[in-house]
């Protein structure tokens, strides 16, 4: 919030100017040809129907969404298995036996603080609780979960697909399902012999199991997703139906959308809440492809590396100056309300200006976001709750309270709503009246138990397979991961986030590579060094691309895997924290069928 290195106003080409000059420049090039909004995962049913507003006013724009951090393979797998294009959510307290295959569940994935107290429940013996869970991982280096399971097994990253296979056979087996053509054999004989317990745990717990994995991997999580269902943990570990909407990049949209931009087709790009100039891959060339758009147009705080490149800064608010909602889970609501006024304003400064206020300026909306707001919940949450409420009460409670929580098959998807002759939105209590007034931001999933998904074509699992296994390995595999305090380094102009030792490696303000210490020894590191050295520095070449990292000897490590971890390497003089602190690991990243993969 007290970031000295936020903007104070809009910037255009590099220089601060007013509201006024950056609206028209912008208004101007609304109309020159196809527009794309570029954000991360918004949970905003709101904020997704001002979008929705703007795309009705401009036909040709579309929205893409990108997460520096994919997850796609697990949309893409539960639409495999079921039908449906979301994120499942997960109960750790009702496991008896869990399994995790590269997946720090605990520390960095999904949704960590909610499963870490999940995960404590079934850890605590007492009376209530006789037996604790047992707890099964596999990883290549070690995380804050691996750390903390009852049997650890290391496997390569190329092999996570083989352990997934050979997991999935094995229940199979012995639950009299069809088994999964493909290579099963791991490097490790350790964790290739450890297999077959697990699975035999696994099915003495049906219904009581859980099996998770970190991999962006279609062909894994479909695989995954096939040995949950032969265990029976649907609705009770894993459930679809009350799913997340936590995570939903479409790493093909992505792709195609950087295409586009390539080949001259988009005039104008929106981002808002990422920035790809420092996050996606160096393979995919969005640097080059971003400076063919005639106008870029970006909504961050600061002057991030996307900025830079950006003809066009409009600074949103800090969250904490903002109003907003959110809808993380099915039938889970939220409201944001503003602790503090915007500190950047008249008559000092020009100011910032919230992201969804700004695209209701530009699709002629009259109104502010806060009466949008109102207006959305009033028209649409509202007539859902079925308290014998007036709307006003309704607003009171629920933003005193913060928390909503409807019936998940009542949601309603995010849609244009219905103005006034002044461009006002109606504040009626009733939902739009006709189809003529709803554009909707993307398909709507429909609600549906699991009996009804039960009914769909079996999932193609030998295709599965065949996509889990197809990874090539090599003398030296690198895993890419996330810190638990950093992140994919979106805060890491944070010099307390920077100080935060990790738990694992208790390094601060740098990333590293961590090796096994037995490869360390081998290649002669960290042996020529004087007695206050406490490291190597090593060149990493991956994919056409070279940096040089300090060396880690990290018991644990799988042998011939390294290990480094994003959010580091960031490349901008406004940026005074985190500026060339580390190296980049997004620059690693590289695309595979279509996929955005670690």
């Amino acid at each position: 919030l007290y970031d000295g290195a936020r903007l104070v106003g809009p910037v255009v080409k590099g220089t601060f100017t007013t509201w006024k000059n950056a609206d028209d420049l912008i208004a101007k090039s609304l109309n020159t040809g196809d527009i794309a909004i570029l954000t991360s995962t918004i949970i905003s049913p709101s904020t997704k129907a001002v979008i929705a507003e703007f795309m009705a006013k401009y036909p040709k724009a579309k929205h893409v969404t990108y997460d520096a951090v994919s997850y796609s393979a697990l949309n893409a797998a539960n639409k495999n298995v079921f039908g449906k294009n979301v994120v499942s959510s997960y109960n750790f307290s009702k496991a008896k036996t869990i399994v995790g295959i590269a997946c720090d569940f605990l520390g960095t994935w999904l949704s960590p603080i909610e499963f870490a107290n999940q995960y404590s429940k079934t850890r605590k013996v007492n009376k209530e609780n006789a037996v604790m869970s047992r707890h099964y991982h596999f990883e290549a280096n070690l995380s804050l979960t691996g750390a903390n399971a009852d049997y650890r097994y290391m496997v390569k990253p190329s092999e996570y697909g083989k352990a997934v296979l050979a997991l999935y056979n094995e229940v199979a087996l012995a639950t009299g399902n069809s088994k999964s053509s493909g290579e099963t054999k791991l490097s490790n004989p350790e964790s290739e012999k450890a297999i077959s317990r697990v699975a035999k745990e696994l099915v003495e717990n049906k219904g009581n199991s859980i099996v998770v994995s970190g991999a962006n991997d279609e062909g894994i999580q479909t695989l995954v997703n096939g040995i949950n269902k032969m265990l029976d943990n649907y609705g009770k570990t894993v459930d679809v139906v009350n799913h997340y909407n936590l995570k939903q990049a479409n790493d093909k949209a992505f792709t195609d959308l950087v295409a586009d931009m390539s080949a001259g087709k988009i005039s104008v790009l929106m981002t808002h809440n990422c920035n790809p100039v420092y996050t996606s891959p160096t393979s995919l060339k969005f640097i080059e492809a971003y400076k063919k758009v005639a106008t870029k147009i970006s909504f961050s705080q600061v002057m991030d590396e996307t900025s830079l490149l950006a003809d066009v800064v409009c600074p949103d608010n800090h969250y904490l100056e903002s109003w907003g909602d959110a809808n993380p889970k099915a039938g889970h609501y939220s409201l944001q309300q503003p602790t503090i006024n915007p500190i950047f304003r008249a008559p000092r400064y020009e100011g910032t200006r919230q992201f969804q206020d700004s695209l209701l300026a530009w699709s002629g909306v009259k109104s502010n976001y806060y009466t949008y707001l109102q207006a959305y919940w009033q028209n649409h949450i509202f007539p859902q709750q079925g308290k014998h409420l007036d709307f006003a009460s309704f607003w009171a409670h629920t933003l005193h309270d913060g928390i909503l929580k409807l019936s998940v098959s009542k949601e309603t998807p995010a849609v244009v709503m219905a103005k006034d002759s002044a461009g006002m939105p109606i504040m009626n209590g009733v939902a739009v009246a006709s189809a003529s007034d709803t554009a909707q931001v993307e398909t709507p999933v429909k609600e549906e138990v699991i009996s009804t998904v039960e009914t769909l074509p079996i999932p193609d699992y030998n295709k599965a397979a065949s996509m889990a296994t197809s990874g090539k390995g090599g003398a030296f595999e690198l895993v890419v991961y996330e810190k638990v305090g950093l992140g994919n380094g979106n805060q890491s102009n944070n010099p307390w986030l920077m100080e935060l030792p990790d738990p694992i490696t208790k390094v601060t303000w740098d990333n590293y590579i961590t090796m096994s210490p037995a490869d360390v020894k081998a290649m002669g590191l960290n042996e020529m060094l004087r007695q206050d050295v406490t490291g190597s520095i090593a060149t990493l070449s991956v994919n056409g691309e070279t940096v040089n990292v300090p060396v880690l000897p990290q018991p644990g490590q799988m042998p011939g895997t390294i290990g480094l971890a994003l959010g580091y390497g960031r490349k901008s003089s406004s940026l005074k924290v985190a500026n060339e602190v580390g190296v980049n690991a997004f620059c690693f990243l590289n695309i595979s069928n279509d996929t955005i993969q670690l």
